[in-house]
């Protein structure tokens, strides 16, 4: 809800934005527990709900798409064209295809793999992290009309997320140990 008060950055400000964040947020969450959860039962049951919410994630962004291409302003028509079939293209078409169709493929023909339902979790989470990177560019590409920029993170800012990544495993290792107890 913080880029949507965003009005000056074009795509961060669309009806569709919390709710595919919201959207986006489960997911993640979802392929980070099938990822560390060995329960079977607590698996199907995030595999199941991984699987709903991946074609729901599409119609969602569908939406957003046609929204913005039939009545959005000119900027956002912009910014939706240079993800589509601009230079940011690759992202968001790699996303699709390797961050909702392969992962949705792996899970509904996995079974009980858990190496096929690990790498659909992977491809979970990178498919929403470049959907992020895709957003946040396209819609710093274009305020107010300026030329096209390109960004490139600093080190210390990978720095940052290597930490957070590590901070995250950290919780959730102390959060598994804490909570979980071991059945005799």
């Amino acid at each position: 809800f913080i880029l949507s008060m965003s009005a000056g950055h074009e795509l961060w400000h669309g009806g569709m934005m919390p709710v595919v964040f919201l959207v986006e947020g489960i997911l993640a969450t979802a392929a980070v527990l099938l990822i560390g959860i060995s329960d079977q039962q607590a698996s199907r049951w995030l595999k199941s709900t991984t699987l709903v919410l991946l074609p729901v994630l599409v119609v969602l962004n569908l939406f957003e798409i046609a929204a913005v291409m039939y009545a959005g302003h000119p900027e956002a028509q912009t910014a939706t064209n240079l993800f589509l079939t601009g230079i940011l293209a690759p992202l968001f078409w790699g996303q699709a295809l390797f961050g909702i169709l392969a992962p949705f493929l792996l899970l509904f023909l996995a079974g009980e793999n858990r190496t096929a339902v690990v790498t659909a979790a992977i491809l979970v989470i990178l498919g929403v992290l470049v959907t992020k990177l895709g957003v946040l560019v396209s819609g710093e590409s274009l305020p107010f009309m300026r030329p096209l920029e390109t960004y490139s993170p600093t080190l210390v800012e990978a720095g940052v997320v290597i930490g957070v990544i590590g901070l995250a495993g950290l919780l959730f290792l102390l959060g598994r140990d804490f909570f979980v107890k071991e059945s005799a």
